[in-house]
């Protein structure tokens, strides 16, 4: 297994179309990936017209096993993980 990271402090700089792009081709040459949304905002999921969901909080916070919050989408190969406004909230319940 590889992993890859997109990662950017600042917004607007294509971190979700990077992503994509490149799941989108691994995707192509027969690998599976799975697309991690960080984001509180949701983007990948819409970017993929897929609803934002809670999946990554519901992960962190244990409530979910990965299995159960994974989403596929219609390309063969890619999933996501997605996140929505409460991933922000995994932070601050994982804190305390």
């Amino acid at each position: 297994m590889k992993q890859l990271v997109v990662l950017s402090g600042k917004g607007g700089t294509g971190k979700t179309t990077t992503a994509v792009t490149i799941g989108h081709r691994l995707a192509s040459l027969g690998h599976r990936v799975l697309l991690v949304d960080l984001d509180p905002q949701g983007n990948l999921a819409e970017y993929l017209g897929l609803k934002p969901a809670p999946g990554i909080r519901q992960l962190l916070i244990g409530r979910e096993p990965l299995e159960a919050v994974t989403v596929d989408t219609e390309r063969p190969g890619l999933a996501i993980l997605p996140g929505d406004i409460t991933t922000a909230e995994a932070a601050q319940e994982l804190v305390s």
